[in-house]
């Protein structure tokens, strides 16, 4: 079977463009907010966020580990705060967005098949 270049090129980035639009169709029915309630945290980090690293190196650890661990925590708790939900999405609406995904995946990845 002969290669069409231009042809397997146009594929690519009709593929492209359909996987990207149902990714941002997806993407976009995802909410995420804040788990912060006043001035304390509305969930629990079993026993604060000093005690995160707590009995896992016990020994043979550099001093300078703890203050690389300081932005370390600070970045998981921020990250442990977010809560995701979805929006109500009609059947539809769903199955259109998982079409134009794995369909965008399949004609993008035709433009790289054998020519064998």
């Amino acid at each position: 079977m002969k290669r069409k270049p231009v042809q397997d090129f146009f594929l690519f980035l009709i593929g492209g463009a359909l996987f990207a639009a149902g990714i941002f169709l997806f993407a976009n029915q995802v909410m995420v907010s804040s788990g912060l309630r006043g001035m304390g945290w509305s969930r629990s980090f079993g026993g604060g966020m000093g005690s995160s690293m707590g009995g896992l190196f016990p020994f043979s650890v550099e001093h300078g580990f703890g203050l690389l661990m300081i932005p370390f925590d600070t970045g998981v708790a921020v990250l442990q705060s977010l809560v995701f939900s979805f929006r109500t999405a009609s059947l539809w609406s769903l199955m259109t967005m998982i079409a134009m995904i794995a369909g965008g995946s399949g004609l993008s990845q035709s433009g790289f098949r054998d020519s064998t």
